[in-house]
């Protein structure tokens, strides 16, 4: 039987918070990492993305919580800075804060705030979900099979 390592040999990690830009994009936690994988081999190599392991622990509208091991944050927040699409859709994630665990991590960032209930608008034929309203700005999105698909219209197209 195989005893387990110490603490002094185990790998420390670090925790990355970051926002997801735009906020109303529910992220899928795969193709985060597939996202974020992808944006590091490229800067960083086969060798460099798994020295860092990076991993994402949570994902949710408008945050993301990723992990990778000490030493390695600077690198993985740049392969962050370097994600422009994810899943089809296009996506900006930002580092906010960094912290060795998950409890000083959650306890700094703000957790968004929990979803209303939706609302759907047929428009020409096809049924879309109201992600926010802004004045006169209704952002419409469609939830499809491939991707995401966004319109942006305003309040008087819906009451057309």
């Amino acid at each position: 039987m195989v005893k387990p390592r110490p603490p002094t040999m185990r790998t420390n990690w670090r925790y990355i918070s970051a926002r997801v830009v735009p906020a109303w994009y529910r992220p899928d936690p795969r193709e985060v990492y597939y996202a974020v994988i992808d944006a590091a081999t490229w800067m960083w190599g086969d060798t460099g993305t798994a020295a860092m392991q990076p991993v994402v622990i949570e994902a949710m509208p408008g945050l993301v919580v990723i992990r990778c091991a000490r030493g390695h944050e600077d690198a993985l927040e740049m392969a962050l800075a370097a994600v422009t699409a994810v899943n089809g859709c296009s996506v900006a994630i930002h580092p906010q804060r960094t912290s060795g665990t998950l409890r000083a991590l959650r306890r700094r960032v703000p957790v968004p705030a929990p979803e209303e209930e939706e609302e759907i608008v047929e428009l020409k034929g096809e049924s879309y979900r109201i992600l926010g309203k802004s004045g006169q700005k209704v952002d419409l999105v469609k939830d499809g099979i491939k991707k995401q698909v966004s319109l942006y219209v305003t309040q008087e197209d819906l009451e057309e």
